[in-house]
This record gives structure tokens, sequence and C-alpha cells, in this order.
């Protein structure tokens, strides 16, 4: 979990420079969107961190379906997101709702450590 929350520090922190490195033809509207956007999915790195822990016991004991939950619980949020707004959709709606898949992806996990 910490290393998971540094990694989300260092992102967030390193957006801008990032979004630069990455994109550099974007104008300044785009700069400024893209930055944000990663600013929110920075985030997403404890849940993943969190996921990945949870997962190595389950697969160690060949339990393979629910750690393989984890990308569909992680993509769940954003598509029932799209679906829903359409083009009312923002870049910070479909970045926080990638962040509610990165909590639920450990989430599901959390009662399988105890069997």
């Amino acid at each position: 979990l910490l290393t998971g929350l540094a990694v989300s520090v260092v992102l967030l922190l390193s957006a801008g420079g990032l979004v630069r490195l990455i994109g550099p033809g974007l104008d300044a509207d785009g700069y400024a969107q893209a930055a944000s956007g990663l600013r929110w999915l920075a985030w997403c790195a404890p849940g993943f961190m969190l996921h990945a822990l949870f997962c190595v016991p389950l697969q160690a004991r060949s339990r393979f379906v629910l750690a393989g939950l984890g990308s569909l619980l992680f993509n769940l949020p954003p598509v029932i997101y799209l679906a829903t707004f359409s083009h009312a959709s923002t870049s910070t709606g479909l970045a926080s709702a990638c962040v509610l898949g990165s909590v639920l992806m450990p989430g599901v996990l959390l009662p399988a450590r105890s069997v």
C-alpha cells in the first residue's frame, strides 16, 4: 500500500512534466485536461498494488477466476459511466470512475484473504 501511495504521489507531482513528455503537440487546453486526468488516475496505483498483493496467494492456490475479476471490476465503472453520460461525460468523471474501479479490484478480494 505504501508503494502504491508513493507511486501515486510521484505521478501526481510529475503529471505536468509527463504530459509534456508524452504529448508535446498538445495545445494549452489539451495539456491542462491531460494533466488533470493523470492527477486523478494517479490514485489508481494503490488499488493496483493491493490487487496484485492479494492475487499472489490466490494464484498460488490455483484460484485464478477471482483474481481475474480485477480487470472486469476495473473497467466496469468507466463503461457504466460512459454508457450513462455518453456525450455529456467529462475527463474528470471518467478518471474518477477509473479510481472507483481500482478500489473495487482489491475490494472483492478481501473476503477471499480469510479463506
